[in-house]
């Protein structure tokens, strides 16, 4: 879940129910989107999520891409089956600082191990 890419579907103008219709399809995307605002559902997921027809959620995509609001890669296996597609948010992705690198001596197993300032302290 990204949550620049949700912050970024939310504040998506509304000013028409085709409007409301890609913004929802949109916050469902940026739900599912990883850490670089990509995402791959299904057709059939976004159909289930956001209770539109096949028809409604392709299109509402249609519309996303043609505004500029989503990047559509698609994809399909060796076999050339196809998957589900490659979806791109263009939301904007802050520059995390670089972090200094901590290690520390986990007496308890008696070896050195990396630690991030998210890590519990050991004991």
């Amino acid at each position: 879940m990204s949550y620049y890419a949700q912050k970024w579907a939310a504040a998506l103008p509304v000013a028409t129910a085709r409007d409301r219709t890609k913004k929802l399809v949109l916050m469902l995307l940026a739900f599912h989107a990883n850490k670089k605002n990509e995402c791959w559902v299904g057709i059939k997921l976004l159909m289930q999520e956001t209770a539109l027809t096949r028809n409604g959620v392709q299109k509402a995509l249609q519309a996303a891409a043609k505004a500029g609001q989503l990047t559509v890669t698609e994809r399909s296996f060796d076999s050339g089956r196809r998957r589900s597609n490659l979806y791109h948010l263009p939301a904007p992705i802050p520059q995390q600082p670089e972090r200094e690198r901590v290690i520390a001596l986990d007496e308890s197993h008696g070896r050195w191990s990396d630690m991030d300032d998210d890590d519990p302290p050991l004991h």
